[in-house]
C-alpha cells in the first residue's frame, strides 16, 4: 500500500511541474493596438455608419457605449471579449475561460479613420487568449471599416 501511495505520489507532482505556466507578462506597447485607416466618406457619414455597426454587432449598445460625440467624430466603448480554450497536458487537460475587458475608442474625420483598442490588465493574459483577443480586434476593425466603406460585414 505504500508503494502505491508512492507511485500515486509521484505521478501528481510529475503532472504539476510539467504543467505550463498561467501569468505572461505583455511588453507595455502589446496592451494598446491602433489601426488608421482611409476612406471615402465624410466625417459625419462615417460616423453615422460606425455607430450603426457598433449598434448592431454589440448585444447592447446602450451599455457599451460610454461616449458619443458626432461633432467631434468620437465613439468610446467599453466592453469584454469572452474567451474559452483548454490547456492539454501528459497528466490533465484543463478549460479556461473568461472575460478580458477592453477599451474601443473611434474616432473618424473626413477620409479617415482611427480605432484603438486598450487592454488595461493584458498583462495577466496567457499567450492563447492574447492572440484571440488580437484577433477579434481584427475582425471589429474589418467590421468598421467595410461598415464605414458600405461594405456588409458583421463579425
Amino acid at each position: 500500500m505504500n508503494k502505491f501511495f508512492i507511485i500515486l505520489m509521484l505521478v501528481i507532482l510529475a503532472g504539476c511541474m510539467t504543467f505550463p505556466k498561467f501569468r505572461h507578462s505583455l511588453d507595455p506597447d502589446e496592451k494598446q493596438l491602433i489601426y488608421i485607416d482611409e476612406h471615402n466618406k465624410s466625417k459625419s457619414d462615417a460616423f453615422v455608419a460606425a455607430h450603426a455597426w457598433i449598434a448592431k454587432n454589440f448585444r447592447s449598445a446602450q451599455d457599451v457605449i460610454q461616449m458619443q460625440d458626432k461633432d467631434a467624430g468620437v465613439i468610446v466603448v467599453k466592453a469584454a471579449f469572452a474567451y474559452s480554450y483548454k490547456i492539454e497536458d501528459p497528466f490533465m487537460t484543463m478549460p479556461l475561460s473568461g472575460l478580458l475587458n477592453y477599451t474601443l475608442s473611434l474616432q473618424v474625420k473626413d477620409q479617415k479613420m482611427k480605432i484603438e483598442f486598450l487592454t488595461s490588465d493584458a498583462d495577466s493574459y496567457l499567450p492563447r487568449e492574447q492572440l484571440q483577443l488580437v484577433n477579434y480586434y481584427k475582425n471589429i476593425h474589418d467590421g468598421l471599416l467595410n461598415a464605414v466603406m458600405e461594405k456588409t460585414s458583421d463579425f
